[in-house]
């Protein structure tokens, strides 16, 4: 299997260069990016039990780039900075969300308000406060925590953009609505997801259609060798056993890679076999997906599978 040799770009895994890979080692290994870095514990804003706009929300407010009218006019900006929901002070996150006469209302009427009211007074800074609430209550409550944020960042924008006013009962009785169908959808989703595991568990081999034949193929990584291991078994159409046969390769390499000589090794052996119309059937989504489509691809599991298309139209086949 002799290819022309030629230049890749290895931060693509189809070895063909683009600006965004480029543009990422760059920002990641060149320039100095230190200084956008934040601490805080950002694994737990991302584990939050909320939908990902939420999150998002709770990251832009963290990252100090939640447009409020204070941050707005620090990026030159022309607006009021007054608070639209109590006009008593400028509205930053750390007042909107958490120092505001409404927001302070609105917290009191819920389980968390003596958490939130306890940060809120030992922290002066928003980002401070989120991370100082994910890090002390429960799961539930973070979610809470966070719609409600959410919830505040609507009502501000309903009054600023529709000049509508939000009764604060109805600020939170929209959080818990939104929280409760978002759990609601994520349940069914989850409940349906173990049925279709279920389902494929208890796939079975399948005959292939009167007057063909099914070819199986497998590939094995033993720890302990350098080496991978290929599996491949043919049976008629009434599942009777025909032909069998393994192979060895070496230096172990990548799993896809792997995959796809196991499908070379395979069709070879076939098309040499002569045995008529073959139903090939892998455990690789990947390969099946690579054999049917054309992707552009110049790395060596580019090149196998082109040399697979080239055996595999020899003759009348299907995956």
């Amino acid at each position: 299997m002799i290819t022309e040799d030629r230049r890749i770009w290895c931060l693509e895994r189809n070895g063909d260069y683009s600006v965004k890979s480029a543009y990422k080692f760059c920002s990641t290994n060149l320039a100095d990016t230190s200084h956008l870095q934040a601490n805080g514990p950002w694994h737990l804003l991302w584990r939050i039990c909320a939908p990902p706009k939420i999150k998002n929300l709770l990251w832009r407010i963290c990252r100090h780039c939640c447009p409020t009218r204070v941050r707005l006019q620090d990026k030159g900006i022309e607006c009021p900075t007054d608070c639209v929901l109590c006009e008593d002070h400028d509205e930053d996150s750390f007042h909107l969300f958490f120092k505001c006469r409404n927001s302070l209302n609105i917290w009191n009427q819920t389980n968390i308000a003596q958490a939130v009211l306890q940060a809120s007074e030992e922290q002066s800074d928003a980002a401070a406060v989120i991370f100082t609430l994910l890090q002390q209550v429960d799961k539930d409550k973070t979610g809470i925590f966070a719609i409600i944020i959410w919830s505040i960042w609507n009502q501000r924008n309903d009054k600023v953009w529709r000049n509508k006013d939000t009764p604060q009962q109805t600020v939170i009785l929209r959080a818990m609505n939104f929280l409760n169908d978002w759990k609601n959808i994520i349940s069914v989703q989850t409940s349906t997801s173990v049925d279709m595991q279920a389902e494929t568990t208890l796939t079975k081999w399948k005959k292939p259609s009167p007057g063909r034949i099914k070819c199986n193929i497998d590939v094995a990584f033993p720890s302990n060798t350098n080496l991978i291991g290929i599996g491949i078994c043919i049976r008629d159409e009434t599942g009777a056993f025909v032909r069998a046969k393994t192979e060895w390769f070496e230096p172990k390499c990548e799993v896809h890679v792997g995959e796809a000589l196991g499908f070379l090794s395979a069709l070879r052996w076939v098309h040499e076999l002569n045995l008529g119309p073959v139903d090939f059937e892998l455990d690789s989504k990947l390969m099946v997906d690579s054999s049917r489509y054309h992707r552009k691809d110049f790395t060596e599991f580019g090149a196998i599978i082109q040399h697979c298309k080239a055996i595999f139209f020899l003759f009348l086949c299907k995956l």
